[in-house]
């Protein structure tokens, strides 16, 4: 073979090649599939679009009621962390922006660009296999997966920041992972370069260590660079163009803010609040122990990762070609699970970049699977079957909800069939509400604040619960639309002070205050809200004097100004 790089991208088949690099059988398409196939990939594909529907029908939970009050902060002129305050980086309240100012300001749109986006991993992920496997339809297993998954993590742990750089990660592959051109450098390839650096910017402000996959990408051009005797210019040019792109994305950011003027709230919610909140739980004596478990967590979380992974790795490769994309995927992981391992909350969202990389070399798996099921005709098949069966019924990625995901998909899609918005809404109060999270008692709360306030009133939460705000449509009196600032141990007593400058110019109508959200690994104490106003004098004589008790709506208590 002349090169690894660009003409043995066939190696392992007795096919010539097509002309961008590819098998020529990978160029053949339906007609060329047996009819098996043909069922495999349609079946893929329904999976994929029920799944998705699935998202689409999935509620907020407490994260995504406060990606959605910062982003109606913004659309009424404010910005993030100075009028409504959040401690995660700044991407997944653009995001939150741009749909709600779009779409409207409901839960079903960032919902629709959920589903859009985990669709696009399918033609993406067929991209990869088809250039360093030969065939789009691991890829296209891959893809599905990816979206099974995403639905399988329902309504808390989707439509966060991780959910949108994993889509913004997978097509930054697709443009940097690729052949390197012969000849002179062609602008083509350095846009490309710049184009996937910029969506990793994108990606990185929405959990920093997603950036860190321009590395993998500089390490894989560069190493065929230099099997390729490209000169010196060539390589530093990769690292220019993939470094100018995350440039662009970061810095435009940084810009909005500093035009804003809200550039230092935004480095004291990141760079001084936010350490203290990963101090909660890290120990840099654990760092091996953190990240042992973080790759274990992810590789088992799902069975169909699990299972899909382990017949990549066993199954013999079809191609040097496709040991590439799986050291480029496993790199991009690493660096992930790293990223992970330092905030060392191991929650399920965190994963949610990390698992469609999951997903895609178990469809890789799948493939090699279905193919050697294949060879042992109907036996084969029908252990395939099997092992199939056991690797979507057995582990789902999420674990703290009482129903199975078969269970809740179906339910959801039979009320939605059926029309019935009743039964839709009833169905939403169960299935939207984990821990001490309850769905039903948070919309009467709404309800409760719509029926004695009006639409120009502030109302003031003091607990854990911004969805109300935006189910009840009223907006917060304080920039802390949630209160963990001032229960934690490390930055309570400035906090303290800005909520009550907030609260004696916005007045409240009304206040709020939440029972039983106890989160240690968040607060670092095991107090609730309640519980935690007798380290707070100022606000409870504030609510003391000011209103007046009216009623308990399960673990929460209103008050009404008294004037």
């Amino acid at each position: 073979m002349a090169s690894h790089d660009n003409d043995s991208s066939g190696a392992g088949h007795d096919r010539p090649a097509t002309a961008d690099g590819a098998p020529a059988w990978s160029a053949s398409g339906w007609s060329s599939w047996t009819w098996q196939d043909r069922a495999l990939v349609v079946g893929a594909l329904l999976l994929a679009v029920y799944c998705a529907l699935q998202i689409l029908m999935l509620r907020f939970g407490r994260d995504q009621g406060i990606y959605a009050v910062v982003a109606d902060a913004v659309l009424d002129g404010g910005m993030p962390y100075r009028e409504a305050w959040d401690f995660k980086p700044p991407g997944i309240f653009v995001v939150y922006t741009l749909v709600r100012g779009l779409l409207g300001r409901n839960e079903w749109g960032i919902r629709l660009v959920e589903a859009i986006g985990f669709l696009s991993l399918i033609p993406s992920f067929a991209v990869l296999t088809r250039r360093y496997v030969g065939d789009i339809r691991p890829g296209i297993l891959g893809g599905a997966f990816a979206v099974m998954i995403e639905g399988q993590l329902d309504f808390w742990h989707t439509a966060q920041p991780e959910s949108f750089g994993g889509v913004l990660t997978a097509w930054a592959l697709v443009l940097g992972i690729a052949d390197i051109p012969g000849g002179k450098p062609r602008a083509w390839y350095w846009g490309k370069l710049a184009l996937a650096g910029g969506l990793l910017g994108a990606a990185g402000l929405m959990k920093p260590q997603l950036v860190g996959t321009c590395a993998v990408i500089a390490a894989h051009a560069i190493w065929q660079m230099r099997r390729q005797g490209k000169p010196l210019a060539w390589q530093v040019g990769t690292a220019i163009a993939l470094g100018a792109g995350a440039a662009a994305s970061i810095g435009a950011c940084l810009g909005w803010f500093a035009l804003r003027g809200a550039l230092g709230d935004l480095r004291q919610a990141l760079f001084v609040f936010a350490p203290g909140y990963a101090g909660t739980t890290w120990n840099r004596n654990n760092l091996v122990g953190f990240l042992f478990y973080g790759l274990q967590e992810w590789a088992t979380m799902s069975s169909v990762v699990a299972i899909g992974m382990l017949a990549q790795i066993v199954l013999p490769p079809a191609s040097s070609r496709e040991r590439q994309l799986f050291w480029v995927v496993m790199s991009t992981v690493g660096i992930h699970v790293l990223g992970i391992a330092l905030q060392s909350k191991f929650f399920q969202y965190h994963y949610g970049a990390t698992l469609p990389l999951g997903a895609l070399l178990a469809g890789m798996g799948a493939w090699k699977g279905w193919q050697a099921a294949g060879r042992h005709g109907a036996w084969g098949l029908a252990l395939y079957a099997v092992i199939g069966y056991v690797a979507f019924d057995g582990r789902a990625p999420v674990r703290d909800l009482a129903e199975p995901f078969r269970e809740r998909a179906w339910e959801r899609t039979r009320t939605l069939l059926t029309g019935d918005a009743a039964a839709r809404e009833a169905l939403a109060e169960k299935y939207s509400s984990v821990a001490d999270v309850d769905y039903g008692a948070n919309m009467r709360v709404a309800e409760w604040l719509d029926a004695h306030t009006t639409a120009q009133d502030k109302v003031f939460i003091w607990g854990f619960e911004p969805f109300i705000y935006e189910a009840a449509k009223r907006k917060p009196g304080s920039r802390f639309i949630y209160d963990v600032p001032q229960r934690v141990t490390w930055e309570n007593e400035r906090s303290k002070q800005l909520l009550l400058d907030d609260l004696a110019r916005s007045r409240p109508k009304a206040i709020v205050v939440e029972h039983n959200d106890v989160f240690p690994v968040v607060t670092g104490t095991w107090d609730d809200s309640a519980k935690s106003l007798e380290q707070f004098p100022q606000l409870q004589r504030l609510i003391d004097d000011s209103y007046e008790y009216e009623t308990t709506i399960q673990d929460f208590d209103l008050y009404l100004r008294r004037d």
